[in-house]
């Protein structure tokens, strides 16, 4: 299974990431970790409920790890990119800060578990009703038990 299917399994609205412009890792310094991904994506999402347009945004993308590599990170945060059009029918949103941080447990090895920490916040921009944002918050917060269910069904596969 490839990340894609992956990522589609944990967060059901994702749709597509497109690479704008990968970038060089090791332009990111930071003490203790080093960067193993750095890129400009822009990302799609579809909505919960056709009466709400689908998402999209321009985001800075990162995944960091632990030089003891024992901790790995994802994030995403909006970058400005007025050239880079919306879609039509789809609606710009901004992501103050996105991602997830997987933590091992245990002595330190990955392969015997980890603590899994998922950030969203993001301003959806357009106009949405406050019911419909609270409708959808249950499944937004079920996205780390998501994540816990792909990594248990593959290793019954395994």
């Amino acid at each position: 299974m490839d990340g894609a299917e992956t990522r589609r399994e944990i967060e059901k609205l994702w749709m597509t990431s497109t690479v704008l412009r990968e970038l060089n890792p090791s332009l990111l310094k930071i003490p203790g970790w080093h960067c193993e991904r750095l890129a400009v994506l822009q990302e799609r999402f579809r909505s919960s409920l056709i009466v709400v347009s689908p998402r999209e945004g321009t985001v800075v993308f990162v995944v960091v790890r632990s030089d003891d590599g024992a901790t790995i990170a994802m994030a995403r945060q909006s970058v400005d990119l007025p050239h880079v059009p919306v879609p039509k029918g789809f609606v710009r949103m901004t992501v103050a800060c996105g991602g997830y941080l997987a933590e091992a447990t245990g002595r330190g090895d990955p392969s015997e578990g980890c603590r899994l920490t998922y950030i969203n916040s993001i301003e959806p921009g357009g106009n949405i009703p406050n019911a419909i944002v609270k409708a959808t918050l249950p499944n937004r917060a079920m996205t780390v038990a998501k994540a816990r269910a792909v990594v248990l069904a593959r290793r019954a596969h395994s």
